[in-house]
């Protein structure tokens, strides 16, 4: 009895820890940021292309207040991404 009740119990905490998590895709508005120093940066904009290990943007709002433009962010210097 003690068996199966250490097992439920295993189980519905194993089920709690499940994510459900997705990648980035193409056409998605996206918040990156990156490491840069004393401050981080960071892109806000749409996902045009992605591949080879960058992921292009269509820049609407960054860090450096840039005017509109198309950036590619490695993904190894990525160290956040939140789905707007």
């Amino acid at each position: 009895m003690l068996r199966n009740t250490i097992s439920a119990l295993i189980l519905v905490m194993l089920a709690l820890g499940i994510a459900d998590a997705r990648m980035p895709q193409i056409g998605d508005q996206v918040n990156i940021t990156m490491p840069g120093g004393e401050y981080s940066e960071w892109y806000e904009g749409k996902i045009v292309d992605m591949g080879d290990g960058l992921i292009c943007l269509n820049v609407t709002g960054s860090s450096m207040d840039m005017p509109r433009s198309d950036v590619c962010v490695g993904v190894g210097a990525i160290i956040g991404l939140t789905w707007l």
